[in-house]
């Protein structure tokens, strides 16, 4: 590739110095330098060549912007057909101003492109080369202007691109319609099925709770699952929930102070995620399912008093911000709002419970 480009522009007479290792990568400064040279001539002769690339890089834009202040682009942006007839609009404007040989550089994306590149043909192909183009775009900037170069009819009449002749026999028409229904068949098979992701969590979720039900036909009650299925599941949402308590009660935002630089680490967004939120929507999922497993399996909640529920409840909460104020080791003084937050992690424990 890059011997068949030195070659091509050779071929043009446009000189280019050739790098004695052109097996190894270049940089991007060297190619900056190597562009420069090639655009702008020689590089001056206090350019610091065997300096690093970041300084060599910094002389260049200067370089660049002292020698040649003046110079200016002309960009044209995309928006398919529209940012093209937008554009041409531009050129012709800009022809009319006598203003159009004064830009340097062109650049275009898109519908942009499309312009661009029909302006570029057209000044390689004129006989007078830019000059003539502006000429004949200056023909065609006044209102009402009658037999326009062929160029410019060319382009008026070619700018349905996309589909250039039009009609339900044209082989045009149907092409564009079959380019459009791939494009929407792909694209509904990546979005559907993230969109119907969340739609079947409520299907999965009820199939979940369902896993215990009592066989049929038997009397008593034998549930699919064996019987540990609900004590260990009781475990893991109970663990969960104890895991997420304790990273709350220690990113509480008024105990900053009590935060050490390793506890002051947890809170951070991983770790909030990793550490408080899945695990307690975990837990939530583990707790409610266990209960519609056990219930599935003939069992009653009657069974659990609401003393034993509230005891629970209190219990787990109260743990769990004791672990957490031991960590922090705020028992070293103690202050009647110490004992009066006890008083309330145990009460929103039953509350929790009940």
């Amino acid at each position: 590739m890059v011997d068949e480009s030195v070659r091509a522009l050779n071929s043009c007479g446009v000189p280019m110095k050739i790098s004695a290792q052109q097996d190894e990568p270049l940089s991007l400064t060297r190619i900056l330098e190597e562009d420069t040279e090639l655009l702008h001539g020689p590089l001056p002769p206090d350019y610091p060549a065997g300096a690093t690339d970041t300084i060599r890089t910094a002389a260049l834009v200067h370089h660049i912007h002292t020698s040649h202040a003046t110079r200016a682009g002309l960009c044209l942006s995309g928006g398919g057909i529209r940012s093209a007839t937008f554009g041409l609009g531009v050129l012709q404007s800009l022809a009319r101003l006598q203003l159009l040989n004064t830009f340097d550089y062109l650049s275009t994306v898109s519908g942009g492109g499309y312009i661009g590149s029909w302006l570029t043909a057209w000044i390689h192909r004129h006989p007078r080369g830019l000059d003539g183009v502006i000429n004949d775009l200056q023909a065609t900037s006044g209102r009402g202007a009658a037999d326009p170069p062929h160029p410019v009819q060319w382009l008026r009449n070619y700018s349905n691109y996309l589909s250039p002749h039009l009609g339900f026999f044209s082989a045009d028409s149907w092409t564009l319609l079959g380019i459009y229904l791939r494009n929407l068949h792909l694209n509904w098979m990546v979005l559907l099925p993230l969109l119907m992701l969340p739609l079947l969590l409520p299907r999965w979720m009820i199939a979940l709770a369902q896993l215990n039900l009592c066989e049929p036909q038997s009397n008593p009650c034998k549930p699919r699952l064996p019987d540990y299925a609900v004590p260990t599941l009781l475990t893991i949402g109970l663990g969960l929930a104890v895991m997420a308590l304790i990273y709350l009660h220690l990113c509480r935002p008024t105990l900053r102070d009590y935060r050490h630089e390793a506890w002051q680490s947890l809170e951070r967004q991983p770790w909030f995620l990793l550490a408080c939120l899945i695990p307690l929507v975990a837990a939530t999922i583990c707790l409610t399912t266990a209960s519609a497993w056990f219930r599935n399996a003939g069992g009653m909640m009657g069974q659990f008093t609401l003393h034993q529920a509230v005891l629970g409840g209190a219990l787990i909460h109260t743990g769990s911000w004791l672990f957490a104020t031991v960590a922090l080791k705020r028992f070293k003084v103690f202050s009647w709002w110490l004992a009066g937050e006890t008083g309330a992690v145990v009460a929103t424990g039953a509350l929790g419970g009940w």
